[in-house]
């Protein structure tokens, strides 16, 4: 018969936890804090935001239109539009959507200027010299 080891256990009462405190927190609301996100006080200049950057654009773009009629480059006129109208277009498609800023200032310039002879001669300027009217003028 093999030798078995006899060991003495002892009886461990069960042991009853005691109740903890109920602890309850709550954190303090606080308002979030207003972030300011780069905000820098800009000086305007001395004639009041007058010559903004894209007034500036618009006035390279009325210098580069003069600069294109006085060239006097073959550039068809429509029939409608007239040469300023035509500029505007071409100019308009150059820009691809804004991405050519000068493009895209050339053709508001043209725009302004072409609606501008329009209202005060009631002709388009280089469109059909027929009688220098537009039809529905």
């Amino acid at each position: 018969m093999a030798f078995t080891k006899t060991t003495s256990r002892k009886i461990v009462p069960f042991r009853i936890a005691t109740p903890r405190p109920i602890i309850v927190r709550q954190t303090k609301i606080m308002k979030p804090k207003h972030k300011k996100h780069g905000r820098h006080h800009r000086r305007g200049s001395g004639l009041g935001g007058f010559a903004s950057a894209e007034r500036i654009g618009i006035g390279i773009g009325a210098y580069a239109l003069g600069y294109v009629q006085k060239q006097n480059w073959a550039i068809p006129s429509l029939p409608v539009l007239g040469k300023t109208g035509t500029i505007a277009l071409i100019a308009h498609f150059i820009s691809d959507g804004g991405k050519n800023k000068l493009a895209a200032d050339i053709a508001t310039a043209a725009l302004a200027v072409a609606g501008f002879t329009l209202a005060t001669t009631g002709a388009i300027v280089g469109g059909d010299e027929t009688d220098g009217a537009v039809s529905g003028w």
